[in-house]
């Protein structure tokens, strides 16, 4: 999120440090091990694993693994973008697509997602041509945003 932000307007940055890692399912035990030997807190496994930076962690610091192509909760509208929906910014960082990262807040839409929205919005990085991106009732969600950035 902060790497969109930035592009725009570096100052509407928010300072989020939770950190979520996009993974395909094969990856997972791999991931768990690297970050493990990394001395992460495995928090658990359910609903994706969630990670804490160090011992004894934060839950602010999060690092939480969802799944491509996968529900992060059972009740989400549409499952997580598929890996090849991102794009490489530098010669080591890859991140998701704006179109994907955007159906991903809509998708969550916790309060935090919609505040990432609100300022995707106010920077002009997404506007009402986007709602037609994304099927009912995602749209819906966007469009609920663009209307009353202040719910």
């Amino acid at each position: 999120m902060a790497i969109w932000v930035a592009r725009v307007d570096p100052g509407a940055v928010r300072n989020t440090p939770d950190v979520n890692l996009l993974l395909r399912r094969v990856d997972l035990t791999s991931a768990i091990r690297t970050l493990t030997q990394a001395e992460f807190s495995l928090q658990t496994e359910r609903e994706g694993c969630v990670f804490l930076d160090g011992q004894p962690g934060e839950k602010r610091d999060l690092l939480q693994i969802v799944l491509e192509r996968e529900r992060n909760r059972p009740d989400d509208l549409l499952p997580n973008p598929d890996l090849t929906e991102s794009v490489i910014t530098s010669a080591s960082l890859v991140v998701l697509g704006l179109e994907a990262l955007v159906r991903m807040k809509l998708i969550s839409f916790r309060v935090k997602d919609r505040m990432h929205l609100i300022d995707l919005v106010a920077i002009g990085l997404v506007d009402q041509t986007w709602v037609a991106k994304y099927p009912q009732p995602i749209a819906e969600r966007l469009q609920q945003v663009i209307d009353n950035p202040n719910a």
